[in-house]
């Protein structure tokens, strides 16, 4: 039995990384409700839960958010909600 195997169906790490899972999934909806009018990525990080999130991950919900319409970019680091 591979250990690749065994991990998978104790389901105790994710993707064979050793580390334990936290949590379920992000509603990035909620977390955009939360933000002030104007922010930046260090206030999406400041919401619980995100604070060990890479910042490619939260970058990447920003992108999402600017996608959406939800969101535009003011000037180099600092977006503002449109809704």
């Amino acid at each position: 039995m591979s250990l690749a195997g065994e991990a998978a169906r104790n389901g105790a790490t994710v993707a064979g990384r050793g580390r334990p899972r936290k949590g379920g999934r992000i509603n990035w909806g909620t977390v955009l409700q939360r933000m002030p009018r104007q922010f930046k990525a260090s206030h999406v990080r400041s919401v619980r839960g995100l604070k060990d999130k890479r910042s490619s991950e939260i970058f990447a919900a920003i992108t999402r958010w600017i996608d959406a319409g939800a969101v535009k970019r003011r000037e180099r680091g600092v977006y503002e909600r449109v809704k």
